[in-house]
């Protein structure tokens, strides 16, 4: 996946929070419940477990306990919280521009009796209307290339830090700066013209913005964030799509009550196309760490 610049006047995050809105029931069938990668610790590992492995592997650098109160931005139909309060005993409010997304959140909330702990509002990561040194943790899981200002979305995410508060986020990333002439020869190595993957993408991910590690690290750091970390984990999460891949062709029946066969071409393709650039080491997955000075 890569930056997609078409139709640069038009709202982002209604244009993201409508695809969402659409693809939710769909998705559910490909990803499971979790819309993130996979950590694979093993071959072996199933989909489900990979996922869950990516919520610890984040969580384990938070100190995360029941007195936490946490922000979670992005925060699809909420199984991460889920899984969070589950585990942890948390305090959890999950934020996301999509309407589908925010109501099955509650549903769900409602059905494992979490409301006294667990709250889901429609809410936008670059300005999400919380006051300052509200929370201990702000989880950012695979939404921040959705959100095209990286920096104000981490100065945002500062405010709303407590002085010693922890910032988590994981997420696609470029390994090294991918360039044009990159892009242009990949596409021709695997017959894709620019426009078909670029609108592949669009379909599939939504209008996304991806940076590199670099550009995570330094836009961290200059709005003040200390003790930034970035951790490579591109290998545990490659196996990602040869599942997402499977599993839609398992369901296509089921799938193709809300998506339509262009739209699963589409996903494949981009899929592959994603697959293809991680193997070569232009894309990949990280995980940052940064803190709020005390």
């Amino acid at each position: 996946m890569s930056a997609i610049s078409l139709f640069p006047r038009l709202d982002r995050l209604r244009i993201n929070a409508s695809h969402y809105d659409s693809i939710t029931e769909a998705w559910r069938h490909i990803f499971g419940d979790n819309f993130h990668f996979g950590y694979f610790l093993s071959p072996d590992s199933t989909l489900d477990e990979a996922t869950d492995a990516l919520i610890d592997k984040m969580a384990s650098l938070g100190a995360i306990s029941d007195g936490t109160k946490l922000l979670d931005v992005g925060c699809g139909i909420g199984t991460p919280a889920f899984y969070l309060h589950r585990g942890y005993g948390c305090d959890i409010t999950g934020i996301s521009p999509s309407e589908a997304g925010i109501a099955q959140a509650e549903k769900e909330c409602k059905k494992r009796g979490y409301e006294a702990k667990v709250r889901f509002r429609l809410g936008d990561g670059l300005n999400n209307g919380f006051d300052d040194d509200a929370f201990d943790v702000v989880w950012i899981m695979e939404s921040s290339h959705l959100m095209k200002d990286k920096k104000r979305l981490f100065a945002e995410c500062f405010r709303v830090l407590k002085p010693r508060g922890v910032m988590l986020l994981c997420d696609i990333m470029f390994r090294r700066p991918y360039t044009l002439t990159d892009r242009l020869g990949y596409l021709a190595r695997m017959k894709l013209g620019f426009v078909g993957a670029t609108l592949s993408n669009f379909r599939s991910f939504g209008w996304i913005q991806m940076e590199t590690f670099e550009t995570y690290i330094r836009s961290a750091r200059e709005v003040g964030f200390v003790d930034v970390v970035l951790t490579d984990i591109s290998e545990q999460a490659i196996p990602t799509f040869e599942c997402w891949k499977s599993n839609l062709l398992a369901k296509e029946e089921s799938v193709l009550k809300t998506l339509t066969q262009g739209q699963i071409k589409s996903f494949l393709t981009a899929s592959d196309f994603s697959k293809d650039l991680f193997e070569r080491e232009i894309d990949g997955y990280g995980i940052l760490r940064a803190s709020k000075r005390g």
